[in-house]
Formats: structure tokens, C-alpha cells, sequence
């Protein structure tokens, strides 16, 4: 009997401890949208000179619809799949250039995380020249990577 004592504690502690993709009210059902105009910011980068800030003006309407302005581009409203999944995981996704931002309802406003492709720098270790008296040099290159961030959020009302 101990033993089923202990599973169930780690199996409720485990279940206490998860994350849920959306937060609920206390009747079961999920956050309703609330309405307002939310300014979402992020740097992404690792620390470095090639890291790049994101801004983006989400529009939430009296009816619970979301539009979004970026400043990488203009934002697509999700395909009509991505739509379902959205709906499905009460959030809204938003394609703005190079950047998609992940935003859902909280019972103050907004959360969300951003997901965009940026141009990072490396050192890279090359050969050195003829003339140079070290066998190995570096350079800086730069390469095109996928990063992630959570979101800064702040209301504009």
C-alpha cells in the first residue's frame, strides 16, 4: 500500500506541476480574450551584436478577434489548419515576415512567445595566411538560425 501511496503523490505532484497551454477559469473553460491593444516586444539573439528586437501591436476586439502590426513585415492571418489548431489551443498564431508570434489570453491580457529567423554571427576558426606566423585565425561569419523568445507584454490602454 505504501508503494501505490507513493506513485500517486509523484503522479499528482507531476500533474500539479504541468504547464497548461492555456489557462482556464474556474469553471473548466478557457480565458476569454480580453479586449484592448497590447504592445509585444522581444530581443532575440544570444548576446551578441547581430541580436534583433521585435515589436508588434496586437488588436484584440470586443467580439474576441485578434489582428496584429509588426514591424517585420505585414502579419498573415494563420491558414485555415493553423486556424483549427489555434482555436483548439485557445491562441492566435501571426506570420510577420521572418517572425511568428504565439500569443494567447491570460486573466490580465496577453501572453505569448515569438519565433523568428535571424542573421547570427559566429567566430569561426580558419586557416591563417601564408605571410601570417599562426597556424590557425578567426573570423567572423554569420549563418541564418531559428530562434524563440518570450514575449514582453504591455497594454496601450
Amino acid at each position: 500500500m505504501r508503494v501505490i501511496g507513493s506513485t500517486c503523490a509523484l503522479v499528482l505532484g507531476a500533474l500539479a506541476c504541468a504547464s497548461p497551454s492555456t489557462y482556464s477559469t474556474g469553471t473548466g473553460g478557457p480565458v476569454p480574450w480580453t479586449p484592448g491593444r497590447y504592445v509585444l516586444e522581444a530581443t532575440i539573439g544570444r548576446g551578441s551584436l547581430s541580436d534583433q528586437d521585435f515589436r508588434a501591436v496586437l488588436t484584440v476586439a470586443p467580439d474576441g478577434s485578434t489582428s496584429m502590426d509588426s514591424s517585420t513585415g505585414l502579419c498573415r492571418d494563420p491558414s485555415p489548419a493553423q486556424a483549427g489548431q489555434d482555436e483548439a489551443l485557445a491562441r492566435s498564431t501571426f506570420e510577420c515576415g521572418d517572425a511568428t508570434y504565439f500569443v494567447q489570453p491570460t486573466p490580465s491580457g496577453v501572453r505569448g512567445r515569438i519565433s523568428a529567423t535571424i542573421l547570427e554571427e559566429y567566430e569561426a576558426r580558419v586557416p591563417c595566411p601564408p605571410t601570417s606566423n599562426r597556424q590557425v585565425c578567426t573570423i567572423m561569419r554569420t549563418q541564418r538560425v531559428n530562434r524563440t523568445a518570450a514575449l514582453t507584454v504591455s497594454s496601450l490602454e
